[in-house]
């Protein structure tokens, strides 16, 4: 081949590359992306110490971010610094030192005080002031303490349990403390059947029990008792029969000014008591009358200064003159629904005497037939009745 087809084939090849070239590149400009973005959106929120951030996207995912300009600060109040002399402004938001300035000649000028707490019984309260280039202070008040009503017993305490005392503060806090059981006391007795029983005061268990021994030695004529005798008990327990003669009655004055009986049992035998038979009996605390009893006289117990209470059996229909007249330590009296009259003077100054119980209606009651000055005497008193009471 001549030297000079060679060239002319080269110089062919490299008008072809460069026309190649060239339309690759028409091709690259005719047919080139043209970005279509949206809307701006917030991506990241301005601070007063940081540059926000607003983001757009193309379809074809192409990203373009523009900077948002950081916010202003938020100035708080001035506050002093006592250790390098300096009263300082900070950003509220930031903590950034906005503004500061030397306080080393400044005189102090304090507000008055303020109570941010008030103190409680258990908390302490706070007070501050302020001066007005910004240095605060606090002062603390200490906590007051409880203050205690008197205390109020909520669980009485007996033989058997502990008690418990309370006491209240004006918060609402409530101190509490126990009260330790009782001893037992052993009170006078009560009759119980053939046993003589003593409880004791403060739980009511029986803490004693003993058979009635009847007494011995009292003067009797027939079917009643007349005197004392040689009898030298202090409990009298008159026997249904003495050398087999049934005991029916206790006669008049029988055992009139005896200061030495402390209490009596009738047995059922006694239908009666005579008038004066216990009058001025007065160390007399206690009487049980048997269920026969259908008759006691004017002035039977007279003057039983120590006698507390009296039960009335079942067929007793007239409570006769002055049967308790100056009975001053009487308390209570139980009547039953047999009595249909009360003569005179029964209760006479029997001042301590609160409670009559009624073993009957209110109606009842008020159909008894009463002297105007039955109750001569007493005042306060409040009968009971089944069915509801009265008050005088």
């Amino acid at each position: 081949m001549s030297r000079l087809s060679y060239n002319s084939k080269k110089n062919k090849i490299l008008l072809c590359s460069i026309a190649a070239v060239t339309l690759i590149i028409l091709c690259i400009l005719i047919f080139r992306h043209i970005h279509s973005y949206g809307e701006w959106e917030l991506y990241s929120e301005p601070t007063c110490s940081s540059y926000g951030v607003e983001r757009r996207y193309c379809d074809c995912g192409e990203m373009q971010d523009r900077r948002i300009d950081m916010l202003p600060h938020t100035e708080g109040e001035w506050e002093f610094d006592e250790i390098n002399s300096l009263r300082k402004k900070k950003c509220r938001v930031c903590d950034t030192i906005i503004e500061y300035e030397s306080m080393k000649d400044h005189i102090h000028a304090f507000s008055e005080w303020l109570t941010v707490s008030e103190a409680t019984c258990t908390a302490d309260g706070l007070q501050t002031r302020n001066c007005e280039r910004g240095l605060k202070q606090e002062n603390v008040i200490q906590a007051k303490g409880h203050k205690y009503s008197d205390w109020e017993i909520t669980i009485i305490p007996d033989c058997k349990q502990r008690g418990i005392k309370q006491r209240r503060c004006h918060c609402g806090h409530i101190d509490e403390q126990e009260i330790e059981k009782l001893d037992h006391i052993m009170g006078s007795w009560t009759l119980n059947g053939i046993f003589k029983e003593y409880p004791c005061i403060n739980c009511g268990d029986i803490l004693s029990s003993e058979p009635l021994v009847t007494s011995s030695g009292l003067n009797y004529s027939g079917s009643s008792i007349v005197g004392i005798g040689s009898c030298k008990d202090k409990d009298i327990v008159i026997p249904e029969e003495i050398n087999g003669q049934s005991i029916e009655s206790i006669s008049k004055k029988a055992f009139q000014q005896n200061s030495n009986i402390e209490s009596i049992i009738l047995p059922n035998t006694v239908t009666s008591i005579g008038s004066y038979a216990f009058n001025e009996c007065s160390t007399i605390k206690q009487i049980c009358l048997g269920n026969g009893l259908t008759e006691i006289g004017e002035h039977a117990f007279d003057s039983c200064a120590n006698l507390l209470e009296i039960y009335l059996p079942y067929g007793i229909s007239v409570l006769r003159e002055s049967t308790f007249t100056y009975c001053v330590s009487l308390r209570e009296v139980n009547i039953p629904r047999s009595v249909t009259k009360i003569e005179a003077m029964v209760f006479y100054m029997c001042n301590s005497l609160t409670d009559i119980c009624y073993v009957g209606t209110l109606e009842e009651w008020n159909a008894i037939s009463k002297n105007d000055n039955w109750n001569a005497g007493i005042e306060g008193y409040t009968v009971h009745c089944i069915d509801g009471e009265i008050r005088n």
